[in-house]
């Protein structure tokens, strides 16, 4: 290709790029953190676990945990919701 052809592409494809505005940033949110449909049998139904902290004087926390058909294993928070960590 030509180099003013090169230019030219890459100046038509700059035109279609998009952004968010500062004011937009934190209010407009395409990330959900969702983990799939739950698994619901005698063995995979959600249980609730008791996580022990490794730090010390960090009180241990509730969590929920999950597996779903994509064969994930997710940890909710029972309060409200929220997907968490574990680390095995």
């Amino acid at each position: 290709m030509r180099p003013s052809a090169v230019v030219a592409l890459l100046l038509s494809l700059a035109a279609n790029v998009s952004g968010l505005y500062e004011s937009q940033a934190g209010i407009i949110d395409w990330h959900k953190p969702y983990i799939g449909i739950p698994k619901l049998t005698r063995w995979t139904s959600p249980r609730f676990h008791q996580v022990v902290s490794t730090q010390p004087n960090t009180p241990s926390k509730a969590v929920v945990l999950v597996g779903t058909q994509k064969n994930v294993i997710a940890a909710l928070n029972p309060s409200d919701g929220a997907v968490g960590t574990v680390c095995l």
